[in-house]
C-alpha cells in the first residue's frame, strides 16, 4: 500500500511538473512574463489533490466497507478547496479573474480529475488482485 501512495504522489509530481513547463514554455512563447499569479494555480491542484487522495487512503484502509461515503466526502473536500483557491486568488489578484485564469484553472482540473480517477482505478484493480491471490 505504501508503494502505492508513492508511485501516486511520483506520478502527480511528474503531471506538475510537465503542465508548469508547459504554462511557462506557452507564455515565453507568446512573450509575457513567464511566471505570473496564475501559475499558483498548478501547485494549489497539487496540493488538493494530494491532501484528498491521501484522505482517502486513509480512510479505505480503516475501513473499506465505506467507501463510497469517504470518496464524497474527498470530492467535497476538494470543491470546497477549489471554492476557497478561487476566492482567495479574486481577493489577492490585481487584474481579477481573466480568462486565462479561467481556461488554466479548467485544463488542471480536466487533468487532475481524469489523473486521480485513472490513480483510484488502478488502486482498486491492485487491491483486487492481491485479495485474490
Amino acid at each position: 500500500m505504501k508503494n502505492n501512495g508513492n508511485s501516486y504522489f511520483l506520478l502527480l509530481s511528474l503531471i506538475s511538473l510537465a503542465l508548469s513547463a508547459g504554462y511557462i514554455a506557452f507564455r515565453k512563447a507568446s512573450g509575457l512574463s513567464l511566471v505570473d499569479e496564475n501559475f499558483l494555480i498548478i501547485p494549489a491542484f497539487y496540493l488538493i489533490t494530494g491532501i484528498s487522495h491521501q484522505l482517502l487512503l486513509r480512510s479505505v484502509s480503516s475501513n473499506p466497507a465505506r467507501f463510497q461515503m469517504n470518496f464524497m466526502m474527498a470530492m467535497g473536500f476538494k470543491m470546497l478547496a477549489y471554492l476557497a483557491f478561487l476566492g482567495l486568488m479574486f481577493y489577492i489578484s490585481s487584474e481579477g479573474i481573466t480568462m486565462a485564469f479561467v481556461l488554466l484553472f479548467f485544463l488542471c482540473y480536466i487533468i487532475y480529475t481524469g489523473f486521480e480517477m485513472f490513480a483510484l482505478r488502478w488502486y482498486k484493480n491492485s487491491m483486487n488482485n492481491s485479495n485474490n491471490s
